[in-house]
């Protein structure tokens, strides 16, 4: 049988001497040289991925001559992040997003709690001021009126607790077998007492003009009949022996009966004093309190000297006539 041109033989004819195999076909087709899809010496192909394998050891193994590949990974649902195999591990509820919100909360609550002890300190701290301020309040002592007991610019404290008055008949709705008698009121402690150093508010002030207070002794209680000749002071015509005054009065006042409710003050300096003998009777009202301490200068830190002062009987002298003057007010006279 003659050879038949290659040119003159059928596209269509599958003899096996004259076909290549589908092997030797493939390998024809695949390129070769530095270029060519295999791996070459520290690198990969051109147009290949460097992470990816070579054809060469991709393939697996053949039957036929043709290389095989493995089929690809199935994909996996959408919305499924890739883990490992078994599933992802469960949420921990100490970390992850829920680990925000429990640390907001925390911060809140140690924010509210700060305020909170915040508002109750404020509000201890003002209780205690108004208590402390309703028993005892300071003073700063201006003018020589009370010299030489005290002096300007000293600094004290004053009782306010002292003269404080409680009302028996509203005590008695609470307390049934408290009996109120024909004076209900009652002092807490004590009353005001002759020789008691007070501050009280100045009885003479206008309306349009800022409340003063002033520092005096007390001289005369309620009831009782003030008299000031002879540079003494004369109570229910006895005399006082007063130790505590700069200098002995230069005037004349009275006799004048204190009213009820109402005091007679002098300052122990008592020329140089505007007190009782000048504007008249101290209604009870406008006491404050009793001066109780001086804390500065601290050289004079210490009691005040709250004298109690008690008439000489032995040396009682008729009363004269009594000053109805309504004021009371005794005129300086120098003698």
């Amino acid at each position: 049988m003659s050879e038949v041109p290659p040119h003159e033989r059928d596209p269509e004819s599958h003899e096996a001497t004259d076909s290549p195999s589908s092997a030797d076909a493939l390998r024809d087709s695949v390129p070769s040289g530095p270029f060519a899809g295999g791996a070459i010496a520290g690198g990969a192909g051109f147009g290949e991925r460097p992470d990816a394998p070579s054809p060469a050891f991709a393939a697996g193994p053949t039957t036929t001559g043709v290389p095989h590949f493995p089929p690809p990974a199935p994909a996996l649902p959408l919305g499924i992040p890739y883990g490992p195999p078994g599933g992802l591990p469960p949420i921990d509820a100490d970390v992850g997003t829920l680990t925000a919100p429990r640390e907001r909360r925390s911060a809140v609550r140690t924010v509210a709690r700060f305020a909170r002890e915040l508002a109750e300190t404020v509000i201890l701290a003002l209780l205690i001021f108004l208590l402390v301020r309703a028993v005892v309040q300071n003073f700063q002592v201006e003018g020589r009126s009370m010299e030489p007991t005290l002096h300007t610019q000293w600094y004290l404290l004053v009782n306010k607790a002292l003269y404080w008055e409680i009302n028996l008949e509203t005590v008695s709705k609470f307390v049934p077998f408290v009996d109120s008698g024909d004076d209900p009121t009652r002092y807490l402690f004590r009353g005001p007492r002759r020789g008691d150093i007070i501050v009280f508010k100045a009885p003479t002030e206008a309306r349009n003009q800022p409340e003063r207070d002033f520092i005096k002794r007390i001289i005369g209680l309620p009831g009782q009949t003030v008299e000031i000749h002879d540079a003494t002071v004369f109570v229910d015509g006895k005399p006082l022996a007063e130790s505590y005054i700069k200098e002995r009065p230069n005037y004349t006042c009275g006799p004048v009966k204190v009213p009820e409710g109402e005091y007679y003050v002098l300052g122990d300096n008592r020329n140089n004093s505007s007190d009782s003998h000048s504007w008249g009777f101290l209604p009870k009202a406008n006491i404050i309190g009793q001066a109780w301490l001086t804390y500065w200068p601290f050289s004079e830190f210490g009691l005040v000297k709250n004298t109690s002062v008690e008439p000489d009987a032995s040396k009682q002298q008729p009363v004269g006539k009594l000053d109805t003057t309504a004021d009371a007010a005794c005129p300086a006279v120098t003698s």
